[in-house]
């Protein structure tokens, strides 16, 4: 050992004086040496021998001298020695770096000759930059030694056996050997070579061992203390972190490593026989809190306690796969390291790889720290790499990215920096929100995506066996750069692909995922999935004790949440302590102290997840909304940030309080908690795990009333919009019920305590036919949630469309791109002729000209133009009635109703244009000056006069239905008024009209079913496709009442034309509505009999005009006022409970709210009509001396009617028009309601 010692010594010296050329002429020392002013590659290949040859010789001498100081000094109390060896190991850090330096040059010398790669450059920049980790891996092995000191300690022994056998072989030589015989034979043994070979046998016994290539001894001995060390072998090495003197403190530090990162450990991988006894066993589960069920099909009493176990062949081929995915993990693991790439490449097997010498211990110990502790997506990418077939199509998770519906004029808003959403106020919610996170989680989906359309493609399969490996950069394009490809690529003997794998991955490879990462839980695999479809089928699989892990199965929690998992609702957080925290405390004023109040309600909430983009999803959350009387409901899209749906702000608080002195009913409420921007921050803070896609909806869920029990809100939000027992229930109630679905009816078969509404039924086809219209289409069955696409909402959430009215365009005009661009651009409307002239105005008849006498130097009576404030208010009423009227007509339930609205609108706009091609044109004119209304008043007087004469001339005699306009129309009902009239269209009876016996059936019914909420089967199927299209046009909507507190009650009543319909029986109400004292009350029908028989007799030429105001059968087109909403809120079948936007028609009184409103429209213009214009409820009845006043007066009258605030309409269908009082009497004698 001494002579090998020096021998090296020597050489260490004789190297330092054989220096290469460039290093004896250069002046500047060998630790800033950065050999920039080399470019000869020959130069840089001999300096770069000399000091790898230097290095190794300073790492020999250096382990040499502390094994001798070992040997012979045992106390360190030569400090010569350690100063000499504290300056060879600094020359050997300074050689160290400057290899690296000269490595560098090297590359930069190549590439700038031989276009260099440019990943070797990166590949050498992380290794600069991980220069300042060195200490901490030097530490690290040190670590790894006092772990194996026992495989050491072992080794040495053998070693000192080895060379006490040789001494005695030695001392027993004949006595003509020679000195010289005895040091070449002791020369030839360097205990140094074997210490080294046995630091790399460490790493590799490490390497196997976890990739099950080994199988160890069970067993686990204790670990020798230091000292114990010391004492039985004085020549075993010591690691560098050992210092005697610092005793446990330097004992605890080796340990730890300074660092959170666990050390490599044979103990911390499970054997091929510890994974196989765990997988036979079973693993011991744990509870948490909550009602926990044994004997399902889901936990089974035999599984109860352990996992199930799993078949010895089933175990045999788990451990096959998991071998071979720690062999692709390992791979992969392998690409990242570019120096040792090239010798994985030439391997065949680990083995190989492990063998070859250009794989150097550094090397080998950065494997073996990165493989003891792999990170999950590097074990989720290994798994999937096992079912990858050997060629993979592109794959993209089929999410399809819905267009967002966009109008027209919404292009030329951008332009103009407009918009036409309203500014929310101070406490709203904002339209759209997304934590951090998800903005995260998108960005890396497109880095993902990005990485799999161009992954990197830096390795290659050698071209030849026995040729030097080259490596496949892709297609070079212009200016250097690389087109990276996708690729297969063979490593150690397995093939593997240069980009992980996109696709989900199978139940298989999850449970060997789970086996793999032993220590990790259901909640880091979800981080890991990739779309909501396989975080789904990972949840049912844990739900049903899949996974042999108890982290795993803490997934499914209690009873509970087990039903909402397997519902597809995932909840992430719930608050069930409102019950605890709503108090109250209250004193009267008969004591001594003041009266005085202190109360606090909470409301208890559940956050929760689920699937966009799903049919299931889309009816749950419509039904979960329309149930207001029970719970609120907040949803946002994780994808687009858009809050779907807001509650109303008095609805959003979950903790409020009040306290004081006086009345409580006399303090306001302070709000200490509420559903907003803070809450989502809390919430998205508090929930313990996270996807790792944003194909989701966040659905936010809290009573409506306050201290309830959590199973109230369970039971809501498990079967919403079906008041049914839920397996909580069941569970609670400990009863069993067996259904025999087979007989003639299906009641038949029912249990005496189990009713229908168990099951779908008729009428939740019917409605769902209603609600959700695009599942029975072919198109779009994928559509997202969008809550009640109507005008109604559109016009609530959007506002008006601003650019109309910058632009001072008409409601009805649509705003096309070329318009747009060229009101933008200030263009012209002037036509011009062919030559550049204004093409001139055809001359006008005389009858034209005197028509246009009325206006010509009719001056106004006021500036209209210059009062914008009264402009803004009349677009408006414009905007306004546009989204009524939309939603009205689509709440037309009339048998026929829409088409023959349709009808008459066609036939109407035909008329307008019959007229403007002849005399007529201007005779609007003469309606206008006759009510004084001045065209400039509005830019809608003259269009509505247009239609106002074209509605009324339709009954005239004229040549309409013998032109091109009208000859289609010719054969049409509406024209015929008599026969029209014994062809009555539907009418429902009002809350007058209906008689004493109409209820009978209604009370008799809730006298004997009042404590329950499901009417008869008949009654369900007849009125909830009433209460689905009501409330998807908007014309009703949830009321945000408990229960308890509705007035109203919805029933099926007998119609003549159907079956049964729609009623509302609010009769409760009828005593608290009080009209103001100028509204006056509807006079009888006979009154006004009289009044046309009065007329008809002065007059002998008279005839008469009957006008019907447009209603639906369900309400009449009036606004319902906030404050008198909650009096006509009702429930229907199924507990829901509703409100009337608009005033309905079973509302105690409306007759009378209808009759003042169409009161309003003719009492303006009473100087013009006199007593000449009748009306009663929604009828007005016009009275002319002949046909010409007749026609005068029914056109005003429309106009009056139809014109600002353009709400009202005439429904001709219900008209009658230049008829004579035989006709009139002809239509009361009927008795079909004409004239009620």
């Amino acid at each position: 050992m001494s002579r090998g010692y020096k021998n090296r010594n020597a050489r260490l010296d004789a190297l330092d004086a054989r220096q290469p050329a460039y290093l004896a002429a250069s002046t500047t020392p060998l630790a800033n040496e950065t050999f920039a002013n080399v470019e000869s590659e020959e130069i840089l290949r001999e300096i770069h021998d000399h000091l790898a040859l230097k290095f190794a010789l300073l790492e020999r001498v250096i382990r040499a001298r502390k094994l001798h100081h070992t040997r012979f000094f045992s106390l360190n109390l030569d400090y010569g020695h350690q100063k000499y060896l504290d300056n060879l190991s600094n020359h050997r850090f300074i050689v160290v770096r400057a290899l690296e330096r000269l490595e560098r040059r090297v590359s930069e010398v190549l590439y700038n000759k031989q276009k260099w790669f440019k990943w070797v450059r990166e590949c050498q920049d992380e290794e600069e930059t991980a220069r300042e980790n060195e200490k901490k891996k030097v530490k690290k092995e040190a670590a790894l030694f006092k772990r194996h000191i026992k495989d050491v300690q072992a080794r040495m022994r053998a070693l000192r056996a080895k060379e006490e056998l040789k001494r005695q072989e030695a001392y027993l030589e004949e006595a003509y050997n020679t000195r010289l015989s005895e040091e070449e034979q002791e020369a030839e043994w360097d205990p140094i070579e074997d210490v080294l070979d046995d630091k790399r046998g460490n790493y590799i016994d490490l390497i196997k061992h976890i990739l099950l290539l080994t199988e160890s001894v069970d067993g686990v001995q204790e670990p020798q203390s230091q000292n114990d060390t010391l004492q039985a072998d004085k020549g075993a090495p010591i690691p560098t972190s050992y210092d005697p003197k610092k005793g446990k403190k330097s004992k605890s530090k080796a340990v730890t490593n300074e660092s959170s990162v666990p050390l490599p450990d044979k103990l911390a991988h499970d054997t091929k026989s510890q994974v196989c006894k765990r997988l036979k066993e079973g693993v011991e589960l744990s509870y948490g809190k909550g009602l926990h069920v044994a004997g399902t099909i889901d936990n089974p009493l035999e599984t109860y306690k352990r996992t199930a176990p799993i078949p010895d062949d089933k175990i045999d081929q788990l451990l096959v796969e998991m071998a071979e995915i720690k062999h692709l993990l390992f791979c992969r693991l392998l690409l990242s390291h570019a120096a040792i790439l090239p010798a994985a490449i030439r391997a065949n097997t680990i083995d190989e790889f492990l063998s070859d010498k250009d794989v150097t211990d550094t090397d080998l110990r950065d494997l073996a720290l990165r493989l003891d502790n792999p990170g999950l997506q590097e074990i989720r990418d290994a798994c999937a790499d096992l079912g990858r077939r050997d060629e993979e199509e592109d794959y993209i998770y089929d999410e399809p990215d819905e267009e967002l519906e966009v109008d027209k004029s919404e292009k030329a808003l951008k332009k103009l920096n407009l918009s036409n959403e309203i500014r929310p106020r101070r406490g709203d919610l904002p339209k759209s929100w997304a934590p951090e996170r998800e903005r995260q989680v998108t960005e890396g989906q497109q880095e993902r995506h990005s990485i799999v359309e161009q992954s990197s493609g830096f390795m290659g399969i050698p071209e030849e066996a026995n040729a030097q490996t080259m490596i496949d950069f892709g297609d070079l394009v212009e200016e250097g750069k690389f087109k990276s490809k996708k690729m297969r690529v063979r490593i150690c003997g397995k093939y593997i692909y240069n980009y992980p794998s996109e696709r989900a991955i199978s139940r298989g490879g999850w449970l060997q995922f789970c086996l793999i990462a032993k220590d990790s839980d259901l909640h880091d695999a979800i981080k890991l999935c990739r779309h909501w479809q396989e975080f789904f089928d990972l949840s049912i699989l844990a739900i049903f004790q899949y996974f042999p892990a108890a982290k795993w199965s803490m997934w499914k929690g209690d009873i509970q949440r087990q039903q909402l998992l397997q519902l597809g609702l995932i909840p992430y957080m719930q608050f069930e302590g409102a019950e605890e925290m709503t108090t109250k405390f209250q004193t009267g004023s008969r004591g001594q102290a003041r009266r005085a109040h202190c109360i606090t309600e909470a409301r208890k909430f559940m956050c929760a997840n689920m699937k966009r983009n799903d049919p299931i999803t889309r009816r749950f959350l419509q039904y979960l909304v329309m149930q207001s009387s029970r719970v609120v409901v907040l949803i946002r899209d994780a994808k687009t940030s858009k809050i779907l749906h807001t509650p109303p702000t008095d609805q959003r608080w979950l903790h409020r309080e009040k306290n004081g002195i006086g009345r409580a009913s006399k303090n306001a409420w302070t709000v200490t908690a509420e559903v907003g921007q803070t809450f989502f921050e809390k919430m998205e803070g508090i929930r313990q795990w996270h996807f790792g896609f944003n194909e989701y909806y966040d659905v936010y869920v809290w009573d409506l009333e306050v201290g309830q029990p959590w199973p109230c809100l369970y039971n809501i939000v498990a079967v919403p919009g079906e008041d049914v027992m839920s397996i909580w229930d069941e569970v609670i109630r400990g009863q069993y019920r067996m259904l025999n679905p087979k007989g003639k009816t299906l009641e038949d078969q029912l249990a005496p305590d189990l009713d229908a509404s168990y099951f779908y039924g008729e009428a939740d086809a019917l409605e769902d036919k209603v609600l959700f219209p695009e599942e029975l289409s072919t198109e779009s069955p994928n559509a997202l949630y969008s809550g009640r696409a109507n005008a109604l909402e559109k016009f609530v959430k959007s506002g008006p469309d601003w650019g109309r009215f910058v632009h001072d365009l008409e409601t009805d005009e649509e705003m096309e791109s070329d318009e747009d661009d060229r009101l933008l651009e200030g263009e012209s409307d002037e036509e011009e002729s062919e030559d550049g002239e204004t093409a001139q105005a055809p001359l006008l008849s005389e009858e034209e000209q005197d028509d246009m006498a009325l206006i010509t130097g009719w001056k106004p009576p006021r500036d209209f133009r210059e009062n914008v404030e009264e402009d803004f208010f009349m677009f408006m009423d414009r905007e306004k009635s546009k989204a009524f009227k939309q939603a009205w007509h689509m709440a037309d339930l009339s048998p026929g109703g829409p088409e023959r609205q349709q009808e008459a609108a066609i036939i109407t706009q035909q008329m307008v244009r019959f007229q403007s091609t002849t005399s007529d044109r201007f005779k609007h004119y003469h309606t206008l000056r006759f009510l004084d209304v001045h065209p400039a008043r509005h830019r809608r007087v003259i269009p509505d006069a247009c239609d106002a004469r074209a509605m009324a001339t339709l009954f005239f005699p004229s040549d309409f239905l013998s032109s091109d306009y009208g000859s289609l129309h010719k054969d049409s009902l509406l024209f015929k008024q008599r026969e029209r009239a014994l062809n009555p269209p539907y009418v429902r009876p009002s809350a007058n009209d209906k008689s004493k016996d109409f209820w009978d059936e209604w009370e008799t019914y809730w006298k004997t079913h009042h404590s329950k909420d499901h009417y008869p089967v008949e009654w369900d199927v007849a009125i909830r496709p009433i209460i689905a299209k009501l409330y998807k046009a908007g014309i009703i909507g949830p009321t945000f009442m408990a229960w308890k507190y509705i007035p109203g009650k919805a029933m099926a009543g007998p119609v003549a034309e159907r079956k049964r319909d729609l009623f509302i029986d609010l009769r409760v109400v009828q005593n608290e509505i009080v009209f103001p004292h100028h509204v006056q009350r509807p006079p009888p029908k006979e009154r006004l009999i009289t009044s046309i028989h009065k007329f008809s007799k002065d007059h002998t030429e008279s005839r008469f005009a009957i006008l019907r105001l447009w209603s639906a059968p369900h309400f009449y087109p009036l606004m319902n006022g906030l404050d008198r909403r909650q009096m006509t809120a009702f429930t229907d079948a199924l507990g829901r409970a509703w409100e009337w936007n608009f005033v309905p028609k079973d509302m105690p009184y409306s007759e009378t709210s209808i009759h003042h409103t169409a009161s309003q429209r003719i009492t303006q213009f009473k100087q013009q009509f006199k007593d000449r214009v009748l009306h009663r409820h929604d009828l007005f009845i016009v009275m002319g001396t002949d046909e010409g006043d007749l026609l005068k007066l029914t056109t005003a009258a429309i106009f009056a009617i139809q014109s600002e605030p353009w709400r009202l309409e005439v429904d001709l269908w219900r008209s009658f028009i230049n008829v004579d009082q035989s006709f009139l009497d002809f239509l009361d004698g009927l008795k079909l309601g004409w004239m009620d």
